[in-house]
C-alpha cells in the first residue's frame, strides 16, 4: 500500500476511534423503559481492536518515513515506535473509559427553567465496578509496556548525540 492510501486509512481509523470514544460513553445509561442501542461490551473490543491496529498503522508509516523499506506487520508490532503509539492510544482509552457515566437507580430531575420534577429510572449498562476492572486492566497494560519501553531506552544510545557537548556526561 502506498503511503498515501495509508494516511488516508489512518485518518479513516482515527476518526472510528474518536466515534467509539464518544459513543461508549454517551450510551451507557438509558432510562429504563428505553433499550441500549448497542451493547457496549462489544463496541469496548470493537475500539480495543481499533486503537491496535492504528498504533501499528502509524507504526508502518513512521518506518516507511524513516524509509524502512519491506515493513512487515511483525517487524512493526514489535518496534518502539509501535509501544511508544499503542502507550499513547492505551492511555487515551483508559482516560475515555473514567469518563463513562454510571447512573443507577431513580432520580428526580426538573424538566424545563421552572417545570416539575419527575423521577426517572435510569440503568447503566457497564457499572462502576465493571469499568473499574477494565481501567486496572488498561494502566497494567500501560505500565508493562512502559516498562520495555525504560528498558530499553536505558540499554540503548546514539553516538551522535554523545557527541553534542550539551549531553556530554
Amino acid at each position: 500500500m502506498k503511503l498515501s492510501k495509508m494516511l488516508k486509512l489512518k485518518n479513516r481509523l482515527a476518526g472510528e476511534v474518536a466515534k467509539l470514544k464518544g459513543l461508549v460513553p454517551t450510551l451507557n445509561v438509558v432510562e429504563d423503559n428505553r433499550h441500549h442501542e448497542y451493547d457496549i461490551e462489544i463496541k469496548l473490543e470493537e475500539m480495543q481492536v481499533r486503537l491496535e491496529e492504528l498504533a501499528l498503522l502509524k507504526t508502518v508509516i513512521a518506518l516507511a518515513n524513516a524509509g524502512v523499506a519491506g515493513v512487515t506487520e511483525e517487524m512493526a508490532s514489535r518496534s518502539q515506535w509501535y509501544k511508544i503509539f499503542l502507550l499513547a492510544e492505551l492511555r487515551g482509552l483508559a482516560e475515555m473509559l473514567r469518563s463513562i457515566p454510571v447512573k443507577n437507580g431513580i432520580f428526580k430531575e426538573q424538566i424545563g427553567f421552572q417545570g416539575d420534577a419527575v423521577e426517572k429510572n435510569y440503568v447503566s449498562f457497564l457499572n462502576q465496578v465493571n469499568i473499574d476492572s477494565r481501567v486496572k486492566d488498561c494502566e497494567r497494560r500501560i505500565d508493562d509496556i512502559q516498562d520495555a519501553v525504560d528498558a530499553y531506552n536505558a540499554k540503548t544510545g546514539n553516538a551522535v548525540v554523545d557527541d553534542i557537548d550539551i549531553f556530554a556526561t
